[in-house]
């Protein structure tokens, strides 16, 4: 399923839509699909176009201080995607680094006594790679995150699957006779334009 994912997008993007134009026009000899093809990967890859496509996917979101975010029971920082460098090592090297110091930040304004990685992981990238939350983990340790109010899902490799563990990892960590009633609170740690549906995922999952 993850491989659908990743594979169906691409027919509606700028690449798909131009190879689709192309050979269409080349199927059925019209210049004019050719043409049309080249200017929508023309268009697309302008910076002006590029920027309006970002602000409406993005919509009215600002920035925001930690110290005005509400109080919650945990903190939830979605995987962002991290890249493995070439070599024996497997480096893990950054990709996004604002959620991860978003939700360092949010921790140390004392908003949610739990910070959550989610263990994101992508079939193709080499198995030795570790698992986002387990380095973010790490890197969230060395910046002083007391260890025992950091916890990381297992495996996931899309966000369904990070709203899925992440219920499951506080209904276990949140459940027990001092806990109060009602589904938990969290701050839900993202990239503007992937908030809108992991939100919604978030909550069809209980938080």
């Amino acid at each position: 399923m993850i491989y659908l994912h990743k594979i169906l997008p691409f027919f509606v993007l700028p690449v798909g839509t131009t190879l689709i134009l192309v050979l269409a026009g080349i199927r059925i000899r019209r210049r004019s699909l050719i043409w049309s093809g080249v200017a929508v990967l023309w268009l697309s890859s302008t910076p002006a176009i590029g920027t309006l496509a970002v602000q409406a996917v993005e919509g009215q979101a600002e920035g925001g201080l930690a110290t005005d975010a509400l109080k919650a029971d945990a903190i939830i920082v979605l995987s962002e995607g991290r890249g493995v460098a070439p070599g024996k090592a497997a480096i893990s090297e950054w990709s996004d680094a604002n959620r991860f110091f978003g939700g360092v930040e949010l921790f140390k304004a004392g908003k949610a006594p739990l910070l959550v990685f989610t263990g994101g992981a992508t079939p193709w990238k080499t198995p030795k790679a570790a698992l986002e939350g387990d380095v973010l983990a790490n890197y969230a340790v060395a910046m002083g995150v007391p260890d025992a109010q950091i916890a990381k899902t297992p495996r996931v490799v899309n966000t369904a699957e990070e709203a899925q563990a992440v219920a499951t990892l506080l209904h276990g960590r949140l459940s027990g006779p001092t806990w109060r009633e009602g589904p938990p609170r969290v701050l839900l740690v993202t990239s503007a334009f992937h908030l809108p549906r992991a939100q919604v995922l978030f909550e069809r999952a209980g938080m």
